[in-house]
């Protein structure tokens, strides 16, 4: 009986583990897609736009409870009315539990009701498109925030601040005389400081003459790497706890925002640059399953605060993919705006300057608008299947 409990007890804590990750896996998520909605939610609202449905999930429907409110409604000016009606929206949770949406009224620009999306100012909408990516902005950033204010861990900066943490088997460090807990001071005359110096000197160095000490005690030992360059240690960096007031968090967390955000731009066109020149998925990225296989790691072995700056990091990350100019993303869907802008412009233009009578085009029809964003969303999940195979494998890799 002993034998069979100890047999199958690994296998309860593995699938307790594994619960636990698709478990948090699914409440990060879903907080960055329903906030995401949210804040296009939140814009319509804003813009006076009519708002059909708000979805938890993807359809088909499971549930749905409707609501109403009073609103005035803006008729054209012509009519110079304004009436008070009630204004019904749908809540609704449904079966596939990715993602979310909100329904607006005139989204197909075919409706003749003054509070329609197709109706309302362009800056109006230009706001509504944008607001789930200025959700997921502040919602990284206010975690930063949070978390600088708890306190987050950095890389000590000054002499004394790197010491040797291991030596790599085989390696020229190993047999140098190099042991492990020795603080480097210098590498070739150079103070070494931080991180960053301490690679960039060893760096195409053929030859590194350090300055370590030794329980108190200074020794000098040279070093000269292998053939591949290298010399075989594994530093050590001690790290400080800082903690921020509130102003000096939000500023801070304001500034590593568009780090790691500037992050994602990069990791995006080393994306764009390897599939066309290469034709294949750079390792880095990952996919749900990738994202998946981080989660459970944290849960593992790091901190509740390592999910929190976790979960910002794919919010900003998920901000930056959403403004992004291709078809089916927000940002796909802001270039049609901006074209409907130019036609605008140059209408302004030639009624009001050059006094040209015409029927100009308002906006591209929406036809072509829709056949893009199709063949943009069928991209987008066929690449998003392809990377998932690609996750998949390397877990058996």
């Amino acid at each position: 009986m002993t034998d069979f409990i100890s047999l199958i007890t690994p296998f309860f804590q593995s699938a307790g583990s594994l619960i636990l990750t698709i478990f948090t896996f699914l409440i990060i998520f879903g907080i960055l897609i329903i906030l995401h909605e949210f804040g296009h939610f939140w814009a319509a609202r804003a813009a006076k736009i009519k708002v059909l449905e708000f979805g938890f999930g993807m359809p088909p429907k499971i549930l749905g409870k409707k609501t109403s409110r009073k609103v005035y409604v803006e008729y054209p000016k012509n009519e110079r009315e304004k009436r008070e009606e009630t204004e019904e929206m749908e809540w609704t949770i449904n079966a596939i539990p990715f993602g979310g949406f909100v329904r607006m009224e005139g989204e197909s620009g075919d409706s003749s009701h003054p509070h329609a999306f197709n109706n309302r100012p362009l800056p109006w909408r230009m706001l509504v498109i944008c607001g789930g990516v200025i959700m997921n902005f502040l919602l990284g950033w206010g975690l930063l925030t949070a978390s600088f204010m708890i306190g987050v861990q950095s890389p000590a900066q000054g002499i004394g601040s790197i010491s040797i943490g291991a030596l790599a088997d085989n390696m020229p460090a190993q047999s140098s005389g190099l042991q492990e807990n020795d603080i480097i001071l210098q590498i070739n005359n150079t103070d070494i400081t931080s991180p960053e110096i301490f690679l960039s000197t060893l760096q195409n160095t053929k030859k590194a003459h350090f300055s370590i000490l030794r329980d108190n005690t200074p020794f000098e030992i040279t070093i000269i790497p292998n053939e591949e360059n290298i010399f075989g240690i594994i530093p050590h960096i001690q790290s400080v706890t800082e903690k921020f007031g509130f102003i000096d968090a939000g500023k801070h967390a304001f500034s590593q925002s568009f780090v790691i955000m500037k992050g994602s731009i990069d990791a995006i066109g080393n994306l764009v640059t390897t599939i066309t020149t290469q034709h294949e998925i750079p390792k880095e990225i990952g996919g749900p399953v990738a994202i998946a296989s981080t989660t459970d790691q944290i849960l593992e072995y790091g901190t509740f605060l390592h999910l929190i700056l976790f979960t910002a990091t794919l919010s900003l990350s998920l901000a930056v993919l959403n403004i992004m100019p291709f078809p089916g993303l927000d940002g796909g869907r802001f270039i049609f705006l901006l074209i409907e802008a130019v036609f605008l412009f140059f209408t302004t233009i030639a009624t009001k300057v050059f006094k040209i009578q015409y029927d100009f085009p308002k906006r591209l029809p929406h036809s072509i608008e829709m056949y893009i964003n199709a063949i943009g969303i069928l991209t987008l999940f066929a690449f998003l299947i392809w990377v998932t195979f690609l996750d998949i494998g390397k877990l058996f890799t």
